[in-house]
C-alpha cells in the first residue's frame, strides 16, 4: 500500500537528519510530513535516547558523551523559545556573569518575555511586552540584560561591596 510508506520515509529522513546533527534544537515544524508523523518519529528517537524533549514541540540533540548526551545550555533553551526578543540571566545568575558574586544558583535565573513557556529547571523572570519590546528595540545583548537584572535585584544577587561591585562593572 502506498500510504504505508509515507511515515516510514518521513521517520527515516527525520532520523536521518537528526544523527547528523550535534548540540542544535529541533522544532516539529522543521520536518516536512503530517503532525502525527513528524510527532510520531520525534517520540520514537526521544525513546531510544537520540534526542531530548525539552518541551512540547521542542526537541534537543546534544553531542555523545560517555555518560550520554550533554544537555542544552539553560541560555540556549530559553532563548530558543524567547527569539527575537533579547533573553539573558537574572538574579544571582546575572551577578556570577557580570563578576559581582560567586554564587552559583541550584536553579539557573534568566529573564524573559512573559511569553516563554515554563522551562523545567530554570527559574523565568518574566518581563511584560512592552519591556520586552524596548529591550528588542535597544538590541542588548546578554550582558547589557544581566545589568538591568542585576540593578533591579542588588540586595539579593550582589555579594561584594558597592563601591567594588560598581568599580567591577565600571570596567
Amino acid at each position: 500500500m502506498p500510504g504505508k510508506d509515507v511515515p516510514h520515509s518521513v521517520a527515516t529522513e527525520i532520523a536521518k537528519t537528526v544523527r547528523r546533527a550535534r548540540r542544535r534544537f529541533f522544532r516539529r515544524d522543521d520536518f516536512v510530513g503530517s503532525r502525527h508523523s513528524v510527532e510520531k518519529a520525534l517520540s520514537r528517537l526521544v525513546d531510544r535516547g537520540e534526542l531530548l524533549r525539552i518541551r512540547n514541540g521542542l526537541y534537543w540533540k546534544g553531542a555523545d558523551t560517555p555518560f550520554g548526551m550533554s544537555p542544552p545550555n539553560p541560555r540556549e533553551v530559553v532563548a530558543a523559545f524567547a527569539a527575537p526578543y533579547p533573553s539573558g540571566p537574572a538574579g544571582i545568575s546575572a551577578a556570577n556573569l557580570l563578576g559581582l558574586t560567586t554564587q552559583i544558583p541550584r536553579v539557573p535565573e534568566y529573564a524573559a518575555p512573559s511569553t516563554v513557556p515554563d522551562v523545567e529547571r530554570i527559574r523565568l523572570v518574566r518581563h511584560n511586552s512592552k519591556r520586552a519590546n524596548a529591550r528588542r528595540s535597544a538590541r542588548l545583548n546578554e550582558r547589557e540584560v544581566a545589568l538591568l537584572e542585576v540593578l533591579g535585584a542588588w540586595e539579593r544577587a550582589v555579594e561584594l561591596p558597592s563601591d567594588e561591585a560598581f568599580d567591577r562593572l565600571y570596567r
